[in-house]
């Protein structure tokens, strides 16, 4: 069994601003988990001498030690002088690559939910304290951090927690938050999935091109994240020039993207293959796939900012009513814009949501069962895009 130590560092005379103040935790054990557990008594044992709330202020560590069975870390703490905001003040520099180790107190419905903003306060911190090197950067950051804050996030100890007078679960927990594993989340989300839309002849190789470019190509609509809408003409005599137009949209018919060739580029004399011959030649030249591929990441991008695709959802068995259904999909990561309705003794839901459908319907099912509907299957929750 683990076991705690914590070594306050009694002050004699209230906390001086510019004085640091020092407290060390220790934890029984060795290795990454060990020392995860020093630094958060480390940091509790400051907080109690300090009398600040949680998400205030963020402690500098020093490199953990070996005393017997236990791993000891010092944590030290400068407050700021009077004129000076809490934000600005700090012992570390941080950068990207480097762990950040914060504590935060939340709050919620449940547990669950508690934690949930927990992770999203300790993240978006932690991106103040390491400001993107770029605007791009800072707008990919955002969106991500946004709806998959859980991906920065490397480790979570949960110090307290209580329910409140008025019902609300509170928990002060210690994170540990690696900036640079948004960018794991950053190359998924900047090649949606896609649906090839409409019978053009070209449509088979594209999809081959774009697969190999690491993009997902969806076999109906409703597992795709973007619609693509190939046209393509040849003009000329003799020798031929392809002009290609693709139109990326949401499933709305809104337009996010738009990309077309240089027909200049390439001719070719006019056969039955001329038009996929040069789809191809046009594919591999580097200034054309590159406009491809940044026109189909800006349109993700411009899907993430709306809060992602708009999905339908069908709950074929329930036992909740309307107003805990909707308290239950406004408080799935990521979720906004919920509406809901019955319809033929079924619940209609409508919603905004950056994953796929399948993970969707995943998040539901687990909120049904922390909701005490363990016994829902699957089968009857249908997640669907909507399609005007």
């Amino acid at each position: 069994m683990k076991r705690w130590a914590f070594l306050f560092l009694l002050l004699s005379t209230p906390v001086q601003a510019n004085v640091p103040v020092e407290a060390e935790g220790c934890a029984y054990g060795r290795g990454p988990q060990s020392q995860q557990q020093a630094r958060a008594a480390a940091t509790h044992a400051l907080q109690q001498q300090l009398d600040v709330t949680a998400d205030a202020w963020t402690p500098a560590f020093s490199t953990p030690t070996l005393r017997g069975n236990d791993t000891c870390v010092q944590a030290r703490y400068t407050p700021p002088t009077a004129s000076e905001p809490l934000s600005l003040q700090a012992d570390v520099v941080w950068d990207n690559a480097m762990p950040q180790h914060l504590m935060v107190t939340a709050s919620g419905r449940n547990a669950q939910e508690a934690l949930r903003h927990a992770i999203a306060q300790a993240v978006s911190k932690a991106q103040q304290q390491a400001p993107a090197a770029t605007p791009k950067q800072a707008r990919y950051r955002s969106l991500l951090a946004q709806h998959w804050p859980e991906h920065a996030v490397t480790d979570t100890l949960v110090l307290t927690q209580q329910t409140r007078a008025d019902g609300q679960h509170q928990i002060t927990a210690y994170l540990t938050v690696e900036l640079e594993r948004l960018d794991g989340s950053l190359q998924r989300q900047r090649a949606p999935s896609l649906y090839l839309a409409g019978t053009n002849d070209l449509n088979g190789r594209l999809g081959q091109y774009l697969a190999e470019q690491g993009y997902t190509i969806a076999s109906e609509p409703d597992q795709a994240d973007l619609i693509l809408q190939l046209a393509h003409h040849l003009e000329g005599q003799g020798r031929r020039q392809l002009h290609l137009e693709a139109q990326i949209r949401n499933h709305q018919g809104d337009q996010f993207g738009l990309w077309r060739n240089e027909p200049s580029l390439f001719a070719l004399p006019d056969t039955p293959q001329t038009a996929q011959r040069l789809l191809e030649v046009h594919l591999e030249a580097a200034r054309q796939s590159r406009a491809l591929s940044q026109a189909l990441e800006q349109a993700r991008l411009t899907q993430l900012e709306q809060g992602g695709a708009m999905r339908e959802i069908w709950l074929t068995r329930h036992a909740l009513t309307a107003a805990e259904i909707e308290a239950l999909l406004s408080a799935l990561p990521g979720a906004s814009q919920v509406r809901i309705e019955q319809h033929q003794g079924q619940w209609r839901a409508q919603l905004r949501h950056p994953g796929s459908s399948q993970t969707l319907a995943e998040l539901i099912q687990a909120s049904l069962a922390e909701q005490g509907q363990p016994h829902t299957a699957p089968s009857a929750i249908t997640v669907r895009q909507i399609r005007f």
